[in-house]
């Protein structure tokens, strides 16, 4: 599924993908569970090892807060990514600066549809 999910993110960034038009994203310490692609050609990538990678070429910037998996990222625009995770809660990213709120109250594992 990863590479699957990394040779569709390929074909939409093309400004990270190599002369080949792929590219690989290393760093994630487990599977990838989300990934989503900006309007810029950035990629987020939700991952099992309770981290979001938000890519920009390819060294990520590792956003850190979940207790649990995350499941899945989505770009909001304006400098904004929310992502969602098994341990109930939303996050909502400024990209700017790393920083996030927390969207609580969730009874159950969170998951993009």
């Amino acid at each position: 599924m990863r590479h699957l999910l990394l040779a569709v993110w390929a074909c939409l960034a093309p400004a990270i993908a190599g002369a080949n038009g792929f590219a690989t994203l290393d760093g994630h310490g487990g599977p990838v569970k989300g990934i989503d692609v900006a309007a810029d050609g950035a990629v987020a990538t939700a991952s099992f090892d309770y981290s979001v990678g938000y890519w920009r070429g390819t060294r990520p910037v590792w956003l850190e807060g979940h207790n649990a998996a995350v499941n899945a990222v989505l770009f909001l625009g304006d400098g904004r990514l929310a992502s969602a995770g098994d341990d109930f809660d939303i996050r909502i990213w400024t990209l700017a600066d790393g920083a996030s709120q927390v969207l609580s109250g969730h009874q159950g594992k969170i998951i993009q549809l």
